[in-house]
């Protein structure tokens, strides 16, 4: 039933380009009108994978790429005349995934070893974060497709962290559980079988850079169109100590203990290149 509402949907959006013909050769935007919109990305790969009962037919480069990844965006702009304006883009993370996967419950084997009893252990990913630009945008015609020409800076930060969640305890008597992967054991101090609870970093991901964007809008009415914009950025991106935290039997104090181990140190990454970020197959409302 989903499936058709959004077909319907879609079909309603389309009906002004069909139906309404302006008496006004002007289409668009006049100095000190305002403009909203949000990006269709979520949407392009919804549409993408629509008929086909899979999860990997979308859109492909149509659907944009953000600042970071699973990134939703709104973008607003001020006319300062009728083909310039002043935009801004705000991005939002709020993405958690739950991989859960069945393993042996080692208690019940240990009890009878033809049981087929299971447990359950969970990766869980937490992402979250934002991205802020703001710039100057130069619009080409005023006819239905209009060329778009802009340069913005940007702003974003991100925080990701992995969680481990596992069925078995780490006991004693059983010092090395059954666990799924991605999950795997090393020797860590004075814990020669330990499994990481918990991936992150001691501080959000940050990036800061200029973005030059290219595109086209078309209107579907007079204040209502679909546009689309390829990018080139130059970025410089900081990270802080990425930290794994592991559980495990120690060998010296006899008990289950915990340890938290620096993987990686401070980063700096600088990039020119070419892609999309932000509201790049987007809808705009001007009013």
């Amino acid at each position: 039933m989903r499936k058709y509402l959004y077909s319907l949907l879609l079909g309603v959006l389309a009906i002004p380009a069909l139906a309404q013909e302006s008496t006004d050769s002007q289409f668009g935007p006049v100095a000190g009108e305002k403009a909203f919109g949000v990006t269709l990305d979520p949407i392009a790969s919804f549409v993408g994978n629509m008929y086909n009962g899979t999860a990997n037919n979308a859109l492909g480069p149509l659907q944009g790429e953000s600042l970071f990844l699973n990134n939703f965006s709104i973008m607003g702009k001020y006319f300062l005349s009728d083909n310039t304006a002043v935009r801004a883009n705000i991005g939002f993370i709020f993405n958690k995934t739950n991989n859960q996967t069945y393993v042996q419950d080692d208690e019940a084997v240990f009890l009878n070893a033809f049981s087929q009893a299971k447990v359950i252990d969970s990766d869980i990913t937490k992402n979250r974060g934002g991205s802020f630009a703001i710039g100057l945008e130069k619009r080409i015609g005023s006819g239905r497709v209009q060329g778009i020409v802009s340069g913005s800076a940007v702003y974003g930060f991100r925080t990701t962290k992995q969680i481990y969640k596992y069925g078995n305890a780490i006991t004693d008597i059983n010092q090395r559980p059954t666990i799924a992967t991605p999950a795997n054991y090393t020797a860590v101090g004075s814990m020669p079988n330990a499994r990481p609870t918990k991936n992150f970093t001691a501080a959000p991901s940050h990036l800061a850079g200029l973005v030059g964007s290219f595109g086209a809008e078309y209107f579907l009415c007079q204040k209502v169109s679909l546009g689309a914009e390829v990018n080139v950025y130059l970025f410089h991106q900081w990270t802080s100590q990425r930290y794994t935290e592991y559980e495990g039997f120690n060998v010296v104090t006899n008990q289950v203990d915990t340890y938290t181990n620096l993987v990686s140190p401070k980063s700096k990454t600088t990039e020119l290149a070419t892609g999309n970020v932000g509201a790049n197959l987007f809808m705009n409302f001007y009013f």
